[in-house]
């Protein structure tokens, strides 16, 4: 499945959605977290950038 980040991303300030994708585009495509505590750090990242409702 295909969509534009800004789908994902459009109810988030400009800067957040320029961190975000900064975020991603420096990772390796189709490439998940490569241990827990990789995978905690990307789940800190999202609570601290992330507007909640």
């Amino acid at each position: 499945m295909r969509f534009a980040l800004d789908d994902l991303f459009a109810s988030l300030p400009a800067e957040q959605v320029d961190e975000a994708r900064s975020f991603y585009r420096a990772r390796t495509a189709g490439h998940g977290p490569g241990s827990l505590e990789e995978l905690d750090g990307i789940e800190t990242w999202l609570r601290d950038h992330m507007v909640h409702p």
